[in-house]
């Protein structure tokens, strides 16, 4: 009976965090692939090997570039062209070139997706020489700015000056869609990130200390702790971590912590690909507000059509929803935060 009344006291405190009752390194047997999609992939044999996040990248970003046929997309940072060749299958009647510095990855793109609407081209997008002026109808940044900002040192001004760089090349009338990560002015500079931490009864505290030594083993608590020793927010490269405070817990395996919003937002976005974590600790994803999105891009004579925070449903469902909740400095919720911008 003691036994049970624990068990019902647990996930009694996990409903009122908003929880997930079962345990977080639960697996589910995969379902088959919904009729739909077996459509879908019937009438586009060619993207069975593409990961569906990325055909979902592809659909979102053009379902945003209504253009006549014959008009020619700069995907700018397109790396080995995964989305860029989805995009030219999804849309036969467009013209796209994919554009990146890295010229291994461009020879990797020419040589692995063939179109006769897709092309490849080894250029920096942050500079207009590589193209004749107004060359482009649209020019797509999906998830590319931020890694401008973070090559320059965090610097604004490179991002404001690759911004005016790619407009040159947009004819007149010409689209500029971009995808990134941005921060939501919130109520306060600092928030409140609860998260649960899970005790096995099993562990030894010697046990506990040498599974802490590896980054794949910690849980989401202990990842935070360890993110905010080991970021580089500075342009100082001897400089690393941010300002973390732990408060006492309001429930019985969680932890709460203090932090400021962009850290913890930095943290929410990135911390279900460790691997990617430790390799991108020099980055910051977040350079720009919203609102310094929009002032910078209208300072620069463009017209700004549509501009919104977005959450990506798939990625809510298994990285945010559970997993966190997040309150700003006066214990008020807040709701989880887009996934971009």
């Amino acid at each position: 009976m003691l036994g049970k009344r624990i068990k019902t006291l647990r996930q009694g405190h996990r409903r009122a965090l908003g929880l997930s009752e079962q345990d977080n390194t639960e697996t589910k047997s995969p379902s088959a692939m919904p009729p739909a999609a077996e459509r879908y992939f019937a009438k586009h044999p060619e993207l069975k090997t593409i990961p569906p996040h990325i055909v979902r990248k592809a659909w979102f970003t053009m379902s945003h570039l209504l253009l006549p046929p014959g008009a020619l997309i700069g995907d700018m940072g397109c790396e080995e062209g995964h989305m860029t060749y989805v995009m030219a299958i999804l849309n036969p009647q467009i013209n796209f070139i994919g554009v990146d510095m890295d010229e291994k990855k461009i020879e990797t793109a020419k040589e692995k997706w063939k179109l006769p609407n897709l092309r490849f081209r080894n250029a920096n997008i942050a500079y207009s020489a590589a193209f004749d002026r107004e060359y482009f109808d649209a020019i797509i940044n999906s998830f590319i700015l931020h890694e401008i900002s973070s090559g320059s040192r965090y610097s604004d001004r490179q991002i404001v000056k690759t911004l005016e760089q790619q407009f040159s090349l947009l004819k007149q009338e010409g689209w500029m869609f971009i995808r990134d990560f941005a921060l939501r002015r919130p109520p306060t500079e600092y928030v409140l990130l609860e998260m649960p931490d899970p005790v096995s009864e099993d562990e030894t505290e010697e046990e506990s200390k040498e599974r802490r030594k590896d980054i794949a083993r910690l849980n989401e608590a202990e990842l935070l702790v360890w993110y905010s020793e080991h970021a580089k927010p500075a342009e100082d490269a001897g400089v690393t971590g941010f300002f973390l405070e732990e408060l006492p817990a309001r429930y019985p395996q969680t932890r709460l912590f203090r932090l400021p919003y962009k850290w913890a937002y930095e943290f929410i976005v990135r911390k279900d690909d460790r691997a990617t974590l430790q390799n991108e600790l020099h980055k910051e994803y977040t350079f720009f507000t919203e609102q310094e999105f929009n002032r910078h891009l209208r300072l620069l004579g463009t017209r700004v059509m549509y501009h919104a925070p977005h959450w990506d449903d798939s990625l809510v469902n298994k990285c945010f929803e559970g997993k966190f909740r997040l309150f700003d400095d006066e214990g008020r919720p807040l709701g989880p935060p887009p996934t971009s911008y």
